[in-house]
């Protein structure tokens, strides 16, 4: 049983220390690094000490050159000069020897660990990414077999609620957006007057508002070749959220130099009855069109051959 302890928490630690591990080794890099910087600075203070014990050689190698003694020549005077700049050379390195390899240490560390990240970014985009190609593909057959209706009440929910009719004096069944579950989609939005403030209790107005967004967002992709989500929600008024900051939209670079740009869309024009697309208090429920994950560098690549 004792055995089994102990290895049970050998496992844990390994288990934390791999979790943990970047942030472990750039903090460990950092402080092998500070540690290196002061090592420098008190070993600077010994750079007189090794000067003056070689000043005297080479005043005397100077001394021998000034008397022209046919015993001691220029070239023996040169040959001296390179024995004691060899000799001041290497004592230098003694000394900043133990501080550089802190220095070399520290930023090994850095550098490991800032790989170790990257790769485990990669990963995490890529399993991001293969979830969501699933995920369009079953809203495509959902599409194809029940219409986009079907798709978007799945998508954000409904409830069922039943109601007094007037007319036929008949309690009947309706079917009506759920307001709340569709909030929590990871990338669209519901727009009304909880949740920007540049929303107008007019409908026409706020459609004019997002469309003229829609228009200066795709300006933006166009010019600039990428977009993020983030910057749309800042311009809607919404608050950015960690998903908004790495996904968007990106222009395809062609294999003859030309690039293809995406259209940026609200949703505003999605074929579908307006009573899934607004509410009686005048919302606006936003389905975004971001192609996902466009956060560059080496990860975007992964992304991009994968």
């Amino acid at each position: 049983m004792k055995l089994t302890g102990i290895t049970r928490i050998i496992g844990a630690s390994k288990l934390v220390l791999k979790a943990h591990g970047p942030t472990i080794m750039v903090a460990g890099g950092i402080v092998t690094a500070g540690v290196g910087t002061i090592l420098a600075c008190r070993q600077t203070l010994k750079i007189e000490e090794v000067l003056a014990e070689r000043a005297d050689a080479l005043e005397t190698i100077k001394t021998g050159e000034e008397l022209n003694l046919k015993s001691y020549s220029k070239e023996d005077a040169f040959q001296d000069r390179v024995r004691v700049y060899t000799g001041i050379s290497i004592d230098l390195a003694r000394i900043y020897v133990v501080p550089a390899a802190l220095w070399i240490g520290g930023a090994g560390l850095i550098l490991k660990g800032h790989h170790v990240s990257l790769k485990r970014n990669a990963a995490l985009a890529l399993a991001f990414t293969g979830l969501k190609k699933t995920f369009d593909l079953y809203r495509d057959r959902v599409v194809n077999e029940f219409g986009p209706t079907v798709d978007q009440a799945m998508l954000s929910g409904h409830k069922i609620r039943e109601v007094y009719d007037d007319k036929s004096k008949k309690s009947v069944v309706v079917r009506e957006r759920n307001w709340e579950e569709a909030e929590r989609d990871p990338y669209n939005r519901v727009f009304n007057q909880y949740t920007s403030a540049s929303w107008q209790p007019d409908l026409g107005v706020n459609k004019m508002f997002l469309d003229h967004q829609r228009q200066y967002a795709q300006q933006i992709l166009d010019r600039r070749g990428y977009l993020y989500l983030s910057e749309v929600y800042e311009a809607l008024g919404f608050p950015e959220t960690d998903i908004s900051r790495v996904v968007g939209w990106k222009a395809k670079r062609n294999p003859d130099g030309s690039r293809d740009f995406p259209t940026v869309d609200f949703g505003l024009d999605t074929p579908i009855d307006d009573g899934w697309k607004y509410d009686r208090d005048k919302a606006v429920y936003l389905d975004f069109n971001c192609h996902g994950l466009i956060i560059g560098g080496k990860v975007q690549k992964i992304l991009e051959a994968s």
